[in-house]
């Protein structure tokens, strides 16, 4: 499930999803990047309690816990779920890198290929690519010339949930 991504030979901590590192999206603080995913997979326009399971997500303690309350399928998940899953957790990320400059002199100080922690399905794989398209935007942010070559990087932005993933106001 959690775990950190294995990066120049060392586990490197921030690329944790279920690292406690709270973030603040649309409004919402979560706890996690895993307290967000789980809870940003539901449709919280509908009624019958999704609100206050999305509301419990976010309070959980924990992000196993979270984990675990983002499996119910009570309530309805978002259109085109299966499509948009990368793009959630990608926001996700992204916002933890944006908000805990910390973390993101972490990830930065690496060079090398990310492997992700073991997870469900395709997950590792999923989120390797997220952790190097951030890498990579923090370096350019950071005044870096791009080390992903062009062709490359349109692959790794549509396998990651596209240029829409991240907002302007996601950057604030």
């Amino acid at each position: 499930m959690g775990g950190p991504a294995l990066i120049d030979g060392q586990r490197v901590r921030s690329t944790d999803n279920f690292l406690m590192a709270p973030i603040k999206i649309d409004g919402v603080v979560h706890l996690s990047c895993e307290h967000y995913y789980q809870y940003a997979k539901f449709d919280r326009l509908h009624s019958g309690g999704v609100k206050e399971h999305c509301s419990a997500i976010t309070r959980a303690r924990h992000a196993e816990a979270a984990w675990s309350m983002g499996q119910s399928r009570r309530f309805p998940l978002i259109d085109n779920f299966e499509e948009r899953k990368a793009e959630l957790m990608y926001r996700g990320v992204r916002a933890k890198y944006a908000q805990h400059p910390s973390l993101a002199e972490e990830l930065l100080a690496t060079r090398g290929p990310i492997h992700a922690a073991m997870s469900t399905a395709d997950w590792q794989r999923v989120n390797s690519l997220i952790l190097e398209r951030v890498r990579e935007q923090l370096r350019i942010a950071r005044g870096d010339e791009p080390t992903i070559p062009h062709d490359r990087w349109a692959a790794l932005l549509s396998l990651t949930g596209g240029r829409e993933a991240w907002t302007e106001e996601d950057a604030r």
